[in-house]
């Protein structure tokens, strides 16, 4: 399996399935299975879905989402950051307890969920998640 690696950033949720759509022919081409296509197609969703929405820089000019990925023997690593105040620690952490009543914050959960780990810098505008195969 060759080594993928892929850059790009975004500013609409209009660019969103272009995003999802390359992740999904690359990973095709890799040949990695269907069931971890959809979970990697859906964490990438989520945070970039999320980071378009909440992403908005302070100074509200329109926000810009920065995503990357690598994929190659080992697993696949993701990072998608954009340019706001970040995710705040307690929404980093929460429990589907918590969050089972309320509106918003499930797309973290299911990422933690299905990815083997997910991190976040410390300002919280930037996440990495991995699934190793």
């Amino acid at each position: 399996m060759q080594q993928m690696q892929v850059h790009m950033k975004i500013s609409a949720l209009e660019q969103l399935n272009d995003v999802t759509d390359r992740l999904q022919q690359q990973l095709s081409q890799m040949q990695i299975t269907k069931e971890k296509q959809m979970d990697l197609r859906l964490c990438l969703m989520e945070a970039v879905q999320n980071s378009l929405l909440y992403g908005i820089p302070e100074d509200g000019k329109p926000g810009e989402v920065e995503i990357s990925w690598c994929c190659d023997r080992q697993g696949f690593v993701f990072s998608v950051e954009d340019n706001g105040p970040g995710i705040p620690e307690e929404m980093r952490s929460r429990s589907w307890d918590v969050l089972s009543l309320e509106e918003h914050g499930r797309g973290i959960l299911l990422m933690q969920t299905i990815l083997d780990e997910l991190t976040f810098n410390e300002k919280g505008n930037r996440l990495t998640g991995r699934m190793v195969w």
